[in-house]
């Protein structure tokens, strides 16, 4: 509650707001920014099958 209050008294209704949670966007990525735009293609243009088979063979995701 003191922590509010000390927010309050130094910012107004303005310092109650809150901040930016989470990760910044590409922090701590797996794949490179090639493979997401690849697979994101073919999750868009293949049936589901289709893109499995073409992860596991890229090795993308293990079995």
């Amino acid at each position: 509650m003191k922590k509010i209050i000390r927010l309050y008294e130094e910012g107004g209704a303005a310092g109650l707001k809150p901040g930016r949670r989470g990760r910044r966007t590409g922090d701590k990525r797996s794949l490179s920014e090639e493979q997401e735009l690849r697979l994101q293609r073919l999750i868009c243009d293949k049936r589901p099958e289709q893109a499995r088979r073409w992860i596991l063979r890229c090795g993308i995701v293990e079995r």
